[in-house]
């Protein structure tokens, strides 16, 4: 088995990754990127890749919620950039009267276009493949009450029941998955509310004991252990998928391609990568901060070293996917990417 030991200058890097998380406590980290746009259950990038894992389980039949989830993401979205204009019960009640007449002007109140087609599309009977209008019971509570953040905490939770109530209908075995970077079960929280994980043999990995102790304590039986992405203790193709956000901008170069490569190491079939921070040119922009990085990474090169590795990319552009898919629409990060890779045939 190919599995070399990281070089001195990875140790240091381990060392100083290690490092940057001791000043935070469990508390801290329980709460750490499953919030505000980083809340899986409406972060694309989280989103596309439950839908990747889903498609894994034989005899779904995901396709219909697969695009009604997006749009409700897009749609939450727009509600919290409209809850930041800090509008009072009366305003909200404008922005109701706007989307049942189509308008995306009311009294000077710009209403973003994908809610208004959206909430056109959901008006009606609701369907297994169309959800019930969440917009429409948004904004008679919000109109009634004027609370925000009680209105947004029942609304975010919309598709994780009906996932739920789809994904446990079947017995079926989506295959064995490993998440580099899991957190405190940042996303792994979530693909057990909708039923995904119990189709899953899971395995999560992640630098930080305080982040694997917040997980084995949220789930004890689930497998959740300390682990290097420069140095991965696990044999060549041992998970058939391979699972990671916000991770790899977080490494100096060098740390990158040692992590891509241990990653294709380990991967038998696909993997499903969130990046936050990535461009189309040919160079790496390094930016180090404090005991690490915020790179912005080089499409081409990554997309090369993984097809080198013997995966077929694709490459996911988050602001242009949505916009193709919905319309004009402003996602909160244009840097965003997804990259879906499957491996081909010898």
């Amino acid at each position: 088995m190919d599995n070399p030991n990281p070089s001195e200058l990875l140790k240091d890097e381990t060392r100083r990754l290690q490092q940057a998380w001791v000043d935070h406590d469990e508390v801290w980290l329980e709460h750490y990127l499953v919030a505000g746009v980083e809340d899986p259950r409406i972060n694309l990038q989280s989103i596309l890749t439950r839908h990747h894992l889903i498609e894994q389980i034989p005899g779904n039949t995901a396709a219909d919620l697969q695009r009604e989830e997006l749009a409700f993401a897009v749609c939450v979205g727009c509600l919290d950039r409209l809850a930041q204009q800090e509008l009072d019960a009366d305003e909200w009640g404008l922005v109701h009267y706007a989307l049942k007449e189509g308008f995306t002007n009311v009294e000077g109140i710009q209403v973003p276009l994908p809610l208004v087609e959206v909430y056109r599309r959901l008006v009606g009977e609701a369907s297994d493949a169309q959800p019930p209008n969440y917009v429409e019971a948004f904004l008679r509570e919000i109109s009634g009450t004027g609370e925000v953040t009680e209105s947004f905490r029942s609304l975010r939770g919309l598709f994780v029941g009906l996932w739920h109530e789809r994904l446990t209908l079947t017995d079926a075995n989506g295959g064995d998955v490993l998440e580099l970077a899991c957190g405190s079960a940042n996303d792994y929280r979530f693909l057990v509310e909708c039923g995904v994980a119990s189709a899953l043999q899971y395995t999560g990995v992640d630098l930080c004991l305080k982040n694997i102790r917040n997980a084995k304590a949220r789930f004890p039986k689930a497998d959740f252990r300390v682990g290097n992405v420069f140095h991965l203790e696990l044999e060549d193709a041992a998970f058939g998928c391979c699972i990671a956000h916000d991770l790899f901008e977080h490494l100096s170069v060098e740390g990158l391609e040692i992590a891509l490569s241990e990653l294709c190491r380990v991967t038998r079939d696909s993997f499903c990568l969130g990046f936050f921070q990535m461009h189309e040119g040919e160079a790496h922009v390094v930016r180090p901060y404090e005991d690490y990085f915020y790179n912005t990474l080089s499409l081409p090169r990554v997309r090369a070293q993984l097809e080198s590795a013997g995966f077929t990319v694709q490459a996911i552009h988050i602001g242009t996917f949505i916009r193709e898919t919905l319309g004009e629409v402003r996602t909160h990060n244009e840097s965003a990417y997804t990259l879906v890779g499957r491996k081909r045939d010898e």
